[in-house]
């Protein structure tokens, strides 16, 4: 069957593997999400949601982290360290793609060894989507040698501290 007229063309089998991938890495988080209240998402958070973990990262880190302007913004909060908190948390309830945002977050203080600890720990994990990004950065391309063996072992010591990560 055809499209017709503005509708869009069929899903291919190949996007929709693509996109069930895309959700098993934890890439696409609900919308009810984004629709919560703070306190909403925070209690949905405590309760050890994968997605709003993930998204209660995301609002720390893009949203109030920086913007003292924002309704929700809370003075003196730590904004990225609760994050990163988050996104660790997330990843123990299954969310890969979580490991790959801590790297960014690293990116964002200007701590590239960090960053690249953590791409590592995102391979390892399976979001290879974004660890092969990272690779192509200039903050990953300006990395010595040593820096990025740096990051190996430091890579070495979060696997072996994170919680074992559930698989659904």
């Amino acid at each position: 069957m055809s499209a017709q007229g503005g509708d869009p063309p069929p899903e291919t089998q190949a996007e929709r593997e693509r996109k069930q991938q895309l959700r098993k890495l934890g890439y696409q988080i609900d919308v009810r999400y984004y629709k919560m209240s703070l306190s909403d998402l925070r209690e949905a958070a405590r309760r050890g949601d994968p997605q709003a973990l993930t998204h209660l990262a995301e609002r720390y880190l893009f949203q109030l982290d920086g913007h003292p302007r924002e309704p929700d913004y809370e003075p003196g909060f730590r904004y990225r360290e609760q994050a990163r908190e988050a996104l660790q948390q997330a990843y123990a309830q299954g969310n890969a793609h979580a490991a790959a945002m801590i790297s960014e977050s690293y990116l964002l203080d200007k701590q590239p060894q960090d960053a690249a600890a953590w791409n590592l720990v995102a391979r390892r994990a399976g979001d290879a989507l974004s660890a092969d990004w990272f690779l192509k950065t200039k903050d990953y391309q300006a990395l010595t040698a040593q820096q990025r063996a740096a990051a190996e072992q430091k890579a070495d010591q979060i696997w072996r501290t994170l919680p074992l990560r559930k698989t659904h």
